[in-house]
């Protein structure tokens, strides 16, 4: 197809991006650990970027298995977080230990 758009999620050299799949929905998660801690998701039958929010900082993520909830690790903050999938709004915090961690639920 044609170049419809240009642009770039992220200014940063390194910001550790991590994709969650979504099947049902049929839509990827796209969160960044560095820069501005951006959370997207990409449409994939529009082929559509929406910029959810900013300040996740998630570096591994996956879906409940409802998907309404998104679980990411926040390395530099030593937590595991939840993120309600609706609004991009964290809505639940467990702290655990500073550094990069496997997420598995």
């Amino acid at each position: 197809g044609d170049l419809v758009e240009r642009g770039s999620l992220s200014s940063a050299l390194w910001p550790f991006w991590h994709f969650t799949t979504d099947l049902d929905r049929r839509q990827v998660w796209i969160s960044s650990a560095l820069d501005d801690g951006g959370l997207y998701t990409l449409d994939l039958d529009r082929l559509e970027l929406v910029r959810r929010g900013g300040g996740a900082y998630l570096y591994e993520t996956a879906l409940a298995a409802d998907g309404d909830t998104l679980w990411g690790v926040r390395p530099l903050t030593g937590e595991v977080v939840a993120v309600d999938t609706s609004d991009a709004r964290i809505v639940q915090r467990i702290p655990v230990r500073f550094g990069l961690r496997d997420l598995q639920l």
